[in-house]
């Protein structure tokens, strides 16, 4: 369960990084791409009992108001949030766009259908009609074929 939860945690920190990176203002900031591309370990000493025991007077310390503030309001970035409602909105357009298309594709199969119907049926009484209306009928037949 610590594995998961640490992997998780491992990706989002990466997703957050990345958009860091791509961000505008960051983007060509040297700190950061040398802060990224950095290949080595990093030292990471753990707290002595004297700093632990500082964090637990400090954390007690935080009034009531300050843990409502921290867990009700979020990092809020006007770029990301522009970006996520244009995402939302396109995808949303491209859903619509979709089935109005297959909505449109199966009205054409349904007229195509007519008129193999209607072909069909001209034929039929063309062959029953002998003469000039036999010859009408089966150039509208054929007429009906080439359109669907």
């Amino acid at each position: 369960e610590y594995l998961a939860t640490f992997k998780k945690t491992v990706a989002m920190h990466e997703m957050f990084l990345t958009r860091l990176a791509h961000h505008p203002v960051f983007r060509n900031d040297h700190n950061l791409r040398v802060f990224l591309e950095y290949d080595q370990d990093l030292c990471v000493r753990g707290k002595n009992k004297i700093e632990m025991f500082g964090g637990l007077v400090k954390s007690f310390s935080k009034t009531t108001d300050e843990y409502y503030l921290s867990a009700t309001v979020k990092d809020v970035n006007d770029f990301f949030d522009q970006e996520m409602t244009f995402l939302q909105q396109y995808h949303s357009n491209l859903k619509e766009a979709t089935s109005r298309a297959d909505r449109q594709t199966m009205k054409h199969k349904d007229v195509a259908d007519s008129y193999i119907k209607i072909s069909s049926s001209l034929l039929q009484l063309a062959t029953t009609d002998a003469g000039k209306l036999e010859r009408f009928l089966a150039k509208i037949a054929e007429t009906f074929e080439k359109l669907r």
